[in-house]
């Protein structure tokens, strides 16, 4: 692996974060309704509905042997949806919902700096803080590691932000690993969508350390 040399290395980290730390606050706010409603029917407001029934669908997909059919969770059915969504799934995975609240209410604040430390903290200790932070928090099931994916989702945006901050930036030219694919980051003049994009590759899996995922430093600049 070619090594990477990022000359600014206080101004690179803190440009990483004003791109995704706002997107993954959102999205462990949204997390922590979606968790609340499993866990609690009663806490269901319908001005939140619209906001996490996408989040809340995945997480039952995820944990029910038979997915739900589309339109399940659509806001005019969704109490019900929440009430009924083990009946005909063929199986349900037991899912300690307290235990992810009180995890995602950890990372959300911004005191303990935890969250942060995920994003753009310390590369040599990294894997352990997400260890911890799991072990902390007593989630070890698949599933429930699973769930933590809606809140560090490197699909669509950000990811696509991301990996233009690391062609701005132009922290290298070439993909780490083979030094020989060039990086390319272009962007159709007529819609200003981005037509073209070199990979960033995870160090460590989004499947087994998802909390990882737009960590800057689990991010390795490669061609495909």
């Amino acid at each position: 692996m070619i090594k990477i040399h990022i000359p600014d290395l206080v101004a690179f980290k803190a440009g990483y974060l004003s791109i995704v730390h706002d997107k993954v606050v959102s999205d462990l706010r949204r997390l922590k309704l979606s968790l609340s409603h499993l866990q609690d029917p009663s806490s269901i407001l319908a001005q939140d509905i619209v906001l996490v029934k996408a989040i809340t669908k995945a997480i039952v997909d995820l944990i029910r042997s038979l997915k739900t059919p589309k339109g399940f969770f659509n806001k005019k059915v969704y109490n019900n949806a929440i009430a009924t969504y083990p009946n005909n799934a063929g199986s349900v995975q037991p899912i300690n919902w307290r235990n992810l609240i009180n995890l995602v209410n950890h990372l959300l604040d911004e005191v303990n700096g935890d969250l942060e430390k995920l994003l753009i903290g310390d590369p040599l200790i990294l894997k352990n803080h997400h260890d911890t932070l799991l072990n902390q928090f007593n989630i070890r099931g698949a599933y429930e590691i699973g769930i933590l994916k809606n809140a560090f989702n490197y699909g669509g945006d950000p990811g696509d932000s991301v990996r233009q901050f690391f062609y701005s930036e132009e922290i290298c030219r070439f993909c780490s690993y083979c030094n020989m694919a060039r990086a390319r980051h272009t962007v159709n003049r007529q819609t200003g969508e981005t037509a073209d994009q070199f990979h960033l590759d995870h160090f460590f899996s989004q499947t087994d350390h998802p909390m990882l995922a737009l960590s800057l430093f689990n991010l390795v600049p490669s061609d495909s």
